[in-house]
């Protein structure tokens, strides 16, 4: 009995040790950048294979020259092996802050051999061979060993042993568990949930009393959640603030850092982080900054002497120091030069640019502000510029791989491309090279789509989504001539078939394209079969010609419709149509060929999963990026199905986000996003807050006090033409940084302005545009942060008859900020429009439908040319002509769910 309890324990135990190793949660891996160097050629492929599981080793251009035993950056920079290759601390080493300041990197992995020895066993003539190798993986922020250890391989006797494969087995000893365990513990102790405490250092008891509330909005607006405690020692002149903090300590100081940087509040201030503490000192007064973004992290070394050099070039600068900010997002991450400068900032500019200009770099950059303090440059890529980049062939079958793979390995190979890795996704039908190439995007799209007109095994390949640095293509597969169909019609009585399952035959006899037709009626299961093969593509051609005789024909009047599909169509006699399943469409747009596969799979699943749906079939229409869904439904009615997939998709993670777009008999229309991009703030206590039945009536302080609130959230637009011909429209601020919803027609044509309620003027760039939505996202070019943003609801929720006002600016710019109130007199109107009861004027597009709690349900646009044709379609009438300007006058706003797709890219 005992020996039985011994082993159930022991396998727990196992089963344990088991689960820690493969299923622990890999803390370390989350975006730390590692560098790894090594002494030993044969150690660096066997080290970084064995490294890949555990860290994110960044790729970089160091080259290790053996004979000389040096180490050579990417800047040309000459590192000795003794400087970085030994027992001793690397804290404060000046050789790990220069690899800091120039690849940005959080861990520095080392691995050399400490110790060889060998036995000899001379009567057999073999050899055992010992060999020490050491590993260290550095803290490069702190100096700090996270691993430090020896790991020792002993060999068989062998009389030959060959040194690279003695080095492998050696590296295969490391223990890449206990590596990541400590990797995991370090990270882990850093990251968690721990205190924070903010050093404000060289302030007098005057600036303490100025700027204490500034230092602590700053402080809670970076991202600390719990309470603020302050404490300020006028002898030391130090204000420090304490607190507790939920979040990677690392993401919280560069929270920290960015929004400082952008405040003028701060211009005097350093921003530096030593452990839990982040230490901002007091500058001399005359501090300045010259501030590059855009800069990605694999390009941030290759820029940096540039800059650097162009600002110390110039004879006013004294003091520069510098710090590079990386964020997930390109556009937020920062090369930040900080200096003294008795020089006027916008001659120093213009000394600053004329150097670029020099070594080529100027057409490339984009001034975007100088202020008292600040310059502000922004970065683009140059030819030349080493860029990371992934390809995506969308689409691929197994089959198709064989078929294609081997001339997509040699067209990318024949770019000359660096650090070429492939891979293959059988299940996603995915083909996908990532490389690193000296060309831009654009440039490398270009070539590469070149290239593949040129194959004709390649001409079925067609372009895909594109964004960033990823280029995506899409595989078309080419269709057969003919297809071959099964057509049954069941509960077919003798007697029926004599008369209507005769007539049936003949019907499908006499459609051009069939052949080889063959019939078979079977009297026990009243079953008539017909087999063809039809020169097209699928079976709905012949499904349409059915319906059209059963109008004509009284013999098919009783013909009832079962399950159709590409290769199969189904029907029923003498059976009631409306008891019988009906064939529902279900449309999903803005799926992208990327994501087609995973998208249809899963959401056919979820269908399948409702109660009273049969036979699920799907279709990819990659020219209009949407997959359709038709199912046979056996409910009562479609607000059932649609209520039930509702429920069913907030429960899953993949359709959490959808949204729902016009819709028809028969016919639901989903637009598909992976990401939210609203939120309604109610305030601390949603639960206990009515909601006011409707706007405020006219004679109340209510409506005066909406307005007021509401109003500076809104602008004027003025667009000026190539042909100097202007115009103007209406739109609202959906983010402090400045992002502006709008009309797309008002924004397609010429250059814009926009007119804030200050009445100041800002000038303002194209983000993206829907044109069939008719509506766009723009940005004012500026550096002002904190516009009067408004709050989003969900467009979903309307209903007809709830109150609504509009804010905007008809006709002509002297009617600015016109306000009017009216109710939602309609719902799903032409393409799923908002009918307002409040009448559309010229200058009146783009103007934000706000709802009774003052949060934004549409935008306004000007009416549809196609509402406008059904109006026209009855010629001369004068009650069509009465008709139509009554439409041209209707209220009309496209949802702001529409708006989710542009919404998204400003979270």
């Amino acid at each position: 009995m005992k020996i039985r309890v011994y082993k159930t324990i022991r396998a727990i135990v196992i089963l344990n040790v088991l689960f820690s190793l493969f299923f622990t949660p890999l803390i370390f891996a989350a975006g730390q950048r590692t560098l790894f160097l090594t002494n030993e050629p044969g150690l660096e492929k066997p080290a970084v294979d064995m490294l890949k599981n555990v860290v994110e080793i960044q790729p970089t251009g160091i080259e290790t020259d053996y004979r000389s035993r040096v180490f050579i950056t990417d800047e040309g920079t000459k590192i000795p092996f003794s400087q970085l290759i030994h027992r001793k601390s690397l804290k404060s080493s000046p050789v790990l802050k220069k690899l800091s300041d120039e690849y940005q990197a959080d861990t520095l992995v080392l691995m050399w051999v400490a110790g060889e020895k060998t036995e000899e066993y001379a009567a057999y003539d073999v050899k055992k061979h010992i060999v020490t190798l050491r590993i260290r993986i550095v803290d490069v922020a702190s100096g700090r060993n996270i691993v430090d250890r020896p790991v020792t391989y002993e060999s068989s006797f062998e009389q030959r042993v060959n040194r690279h494969q003695l080095l492998a087995r050696a590296v295969d000893k490391t223990g890449t568990a206990s590596i990541k365990s400590d990797l995991d513990n370090h990270y882990a102790a850093a990251s968690g949930t721990g205190h924070v405490k903010i050093v404000i250092r060289n302030i007098d008891q005057k600036d303490y009393f100025d700027k204490r509330d500034d230092f602590l909005a700053l402080v809670k607006e970076a991202g600390i959640q719990g309470t603020l405690r302050d404490t300020y020692d006028r002898p030391e002149k130090t204000f420090t603030i304490r607190s507790e903090l939920y979040e990677d300590i690392e993401a919280y100081y560069r929270s920290l850092y960015a929004r400082a940087t952008a405040l003028q509040t701060f211009d005097s201030f350093e921003i530096d982080k030593s452990g839990r503490t982040i230490n901002i000192t007091r500058l001399p007064p005359e501090r300045k900054r010259l501030i590059i973004s855009g800069l990605t992290p694999d390009r941030y070394h290759d820029r940096l002497k540039i800059y650097r050099d162009a600002l110390t070039s110039q004879k006013a600068i004294r003091d520069v120091v510098f710090k590079y900010i990386s964020e997930s997002s390109t556009t937020s991450s920062k090369l930040v030069f900080s200096f003294t400068c008795s020089e006027d900032l916008t001659k120093l500019e213009e000394g600053i640019w004329n150097s670029l200009s020099s070594v080529g770099e100027a057409p490339n950059r984009r001034l975007v502000s100088i202020a008292d303090r600040i310059i502000h440059i922004r970065s683009g890529i140059k030819e030349g510029d080493r860029v990371a980049m992934t390809v995506h062939f969308n689409n691929v079958a197994p089959g198709d791989y064989r078929k294609i793979g081997a001339a997509l390995d040699k067209i990318i190979k024949d770019l000359s491309v660096r650090n070429l890795g492939k891979a293959y996704d059988p299940d996603e039908y995915r083909l996908t090279y990532n490389f690193d190439v000296n060309m831009s995007p654009v440039n490398m799209d270009t070539v590469l789509w070149g290239n593949i007109e040129q194959d004709k095994t390649l001409d079925h390949i067609a372009q895909d989504t594109t964004f960033g640095n990823t280029l995506s293509y899409f595989y078309l597969r080419q269709l057969p001539d003919t297809v071959s169909i099964l057509m049954s019609v069941k509960n077919l009585s003798p007697q029926d078939y004599k008369h209507a399952g005769r007539r049936i035959v003949q019907v499908i006899k006499s459609i051009d394209g069939i052949t080889e037709l063959k019939h078979t009626y079977s009297e026990y299961d009243q079953t008539l079969r017909i087999i063809f093969k039809f020169n097209g593509k699928d079976a709905y051609p012949i499904d349409d010609v059915v319906w059209k005789a059963v109008k004509k024909d009284r013999k098919l009047k009783k013909l009832a419709a079962g399950t159709i599909s590409d290769s199969e169509l189904e029907y029923f006699f003498s059976g009631d149509k409306d008891s019988r399943a009906s064939d529902v469409v279900l449309i999903m747009r803005k799926v992208s060929g990327q994501g087609y596969k995973v998208v249809s799979t899963a959401f056919s699943k979820l269908l399948g999963s409702i109660e009273d749906v049969r036979d699920v079939r799907y279709a990819y229409v990659f020219p209009k990026r949407t997959v359709e869904f038709r199912i046979n439904y056996e409910g009562k009615s479609l607000f059932k199905l649609e209520d039930a997939l509702q429920k069913k998709m907030i429960k899953n993670k993949l359709f959490r986000y959808v949204a729902k777009g016009p819709s028809s008999a028969g016919r639901l229309v989903y637009f598909y996003y992976s990401k939210p991009f609203f939120v309604v703030d109610t305030g601390p206590d949603e639960k206990n807050i009515k909601a006011e039945p409707g706007i405020p009536s006219a004679d109340s302080s209510g409506l005066t006090d909406l307005i007021k609130t509401l109003d500076p959230s809104v602008v004027t637009i003025v667009a000026k033409s190539a042909r100097s011909e202007i115009s103007h429209g209406s739109g609202f601020f959906v983010s402090p940084e400045g992002y502006i919803l709008t009309a797309a027609h008002v924004v397609i044509d010429g250059r814009l302005m926009v007119k804030a309620y200050d009445g100041r003027f800002y000038e303002a760039q194209l983000i993206k545009l829907d044109r069939e939505l008719d509506i766009a996202l723009i940005k004012v070019v500026s550096s002002i942060k904190g516009f009067p943003e408004v709050r989003i609801a969900d467009s979903s929720r309307v209903e007809k008859g709830n109150s609504i006002l509009v804010i905007g600016t008809p006709i002509t710019r002297e009617y600015e900020h016109t306000s009017e109130t009216g109710i939602v007199s309609g719902i799903d109107r032409h393409r799923g429009l908002i009918q307002l009861s409040v009448p559309v004027y010229p200058g009146h597009s783009g103007s934000p439908v706000f709802d009774s709690q003052g949060d934004v349900i549409g935008i306004v646009i000007m009416v549809p040319m196609a509402v406008k044709t059904q109006f026209v379609s009855g010629k001369g009438e004068p009650s069509v002509q009465k008709s139509i300007q009554a439409v041209e006058s209707m209220g009309l706003a496209v949802p702001i769910n529409y708006a989710r797709g542009l919404l998204q890219m400003i979270k």
